[in-house]
């Protein structure tokens, strides 16, 4: 029995599409795996960007609802810490450049407590969603009956 030689039965240069080249270039399946892998990287960043994108910008209006919430409540508390009035709604839109927000306010005069309680809200659309704030406050009621009230109690 004759024994064969692997290099007889193996040829070095037998299939040129599955091994590299003497010259040590790469295989169209390796580039193609290289482009694939790429541009999954690709998509998954740009879609990542594009979202934090957004939050950003929701994030800007809940901002300046916030800080538009805060300068309204201020105004209906300095109305209703130094004038008597009773229960009531009220509602209006923001000036330039706020135009696209709108706000809604409840006045309630708690008679017990001795306190207007101020519900505010807030209300937007962004991205074609209707969006809102609520805040709600407390202001002690004042004046001469008010205060012999505190006093019998």
């Amino acid at each position: 029995m004759s024994q064969i030689s692997p290099q007889r039965l193996f040829p070095k240069h037998r299939c040129s599409s599955t091994r590299r080249s003497s010259t040590g270039g790469f295989l169209l399946m390796e580039v193609l795996a290289a482009v694939i892998i790429l541009t999954v990287v690709m998509v998954a960043l740009t879609q990542s960007t594009v979202q934090s994108m957004n939050s950003a910008s929701e994030m800007k209006d809940y901002t300046r609802v916030i800080m538009l919430a805060q300068q309204k409540m201020w105004e209906l508390e300095n109305e209703y810490a130094f004038t008597q009035k009773g229960s009531t709604s009220q509602d209006g839109i923001f000036a330039e450049p706020f135009s696209a927000y709108n706000w809604e306010a409840d006045i309630e005069a708690d008679e017990e407590r001795l306190v207007f309680v101020i519900s505010l809200k807030v209300s937007w659309v962004f991205r074609q969603k209707d969006r809102w704030f609520n805040l709600t406050s407390e202001v002690p009621m004042r004046g001469d009956e008010v205060e012999r009230k505190r006093d019998q109690r």
